[in-house]
């Protein structure tokens, strides 16, 4: 499944400018939430490691109203660098050998990576396996999609929901 979306969600930018990214506007899903342990642990590393303009820190940094990670899904092979390919890093951060590690997708060649901006240390995403006959499945951090809002459902959760081993606190 592949959603073509309007040209509001045609960029992702950093929190301080330095990585544009034109998104190709196709995304597998736009609204998401994660529970697992991985991107707990992922998106408190990130907590720490923002260096951005402080009037961006609590966008970039706050917890998700029901204290998940939000994401959408996208494709790496859709997207493109406008700039700033020079300040992107990886580092490998889950805490189990499980979602997203060196099998996923029954890839062993492809385990999934963390991308980020150097930059302004914000969380782009987690780069996984191929994905459907695409190139590879990025959860990507829906906060620095331009026009992106949050739609969530009335039990608080957004329409896709990841749940993989969460202890429940953040």
């Amino acid at each position: 499944l592949t959603v073509k979306i309007m040209a509001a969600y045609s960029e992702w930018e950093c929190a301080c400018g330095s990585v544009v990214i034109d998104t190709g506007m196709q995304f597998s899903y736009l609204q998401g939430d994660c529970c697992c342990d991985d991107c707990h642990v992922r998106f408190r590393v990130f907590q720490d490691k923002y260096c951005g303009p402080e009037d961006k820190r609590e966008q970039w940094t706050k917890w998700a109203p029901n204290m998940t990670c939000e994401m959408y899904g996208s494709f790496t092979d859709m997207m493109k660098f406008k700039k700033g390919e020079d300040n992107i890093g990886y580092l490998r951060c889950g805490v189990h050998d499980g979602e997203w590690s060196r099998t996923h997708f029954g890839c062993p060649q492809f385990g999934g990576v963390t991308v980020y901006a150097k930059c302004c240390g914000v969380y782009i995403g987690i780069h996984g396996a191929p994905t459907n006959g695409r190139t590879f499945h990025m959860e990507t951090n829906p906060r620095g999609l331009k026009g992106w809002k949050r739609v969530q459902e009335p039990d608080g959760f957004q329409r896709i929901v990841f749940s993989t081993g969460f202890t429940g606190k953040p």
